[in-house]
């Protein structure tokens, strides 16, 4: 009997059912008694310096009859998922330009950081934005973009 993701029983009382459970106690997760599906209790957090992280789930089938039930070990691997927004490190940050000041000049840099693992590059920060006479790069390198003009400054 094939069953959802792969498991596959081999019985030999044709027409048998099966009933699913957890066969030791686990806080993270529970088994569907109907289709054996493994689900979270909970929200589980995988975030900065790794990867994913390793869960045994201890399960058993049992026939309709009751009298036949097999274990069986199943190793779940959660990966982090990109669930935290990014934040500056030092805000606000103090750029200033004058007229003499030529345009594509690097005025300053703003750096972030994401608590995210590096897997899948969900803790990568790319910067953007503009606003006046500047743009954030990509990079975080603040911009002039425009040139100040008769003794004009600004500072942002």
């Amino acid at each position: 009997i094939d069953t959802a993701y792969g498991l596959y029983i081999i019985d030999d009382d044709e027409g048998d059912t099966y009933t699913y459970s957890l066969s030791r106690a686990n806080s993270f997760f529970g088994v569907n008694s109907a289709t054996g599906n493994i689900y979270s209790l909970s929200e589980i957090d995988i975030d900065t310096n790794t990867m994913y992280e390793d869960f045994d789930v201890y399960m058993r089938a049992t026939d309709s009859g009751g009298l036949t039930t097999q274990e069986l070990h199943v190793q779940l691997r959660v990966y982090d998922s990109n669930d935290n927004p990014p934040y500056f490190n030092s805000p606000p940050y103090v750029v200033a330009a004058t007229d003499c000041t030529d345009p594509g000049s690097v005025l300053g840099t703003v750096e972030g950081a994401d608590d995210d693992s590096d897997y899948n590059q969900n803790n990568h920060i790319y910067y953007g934005g503009s606003g006046g006479k500047f743009a954030v790069m990509a990079t975080g390198e603040i911009v002039l973009t425009e040139a100040c003009t008769d003794g004009e400054g600004f500072t942002g």
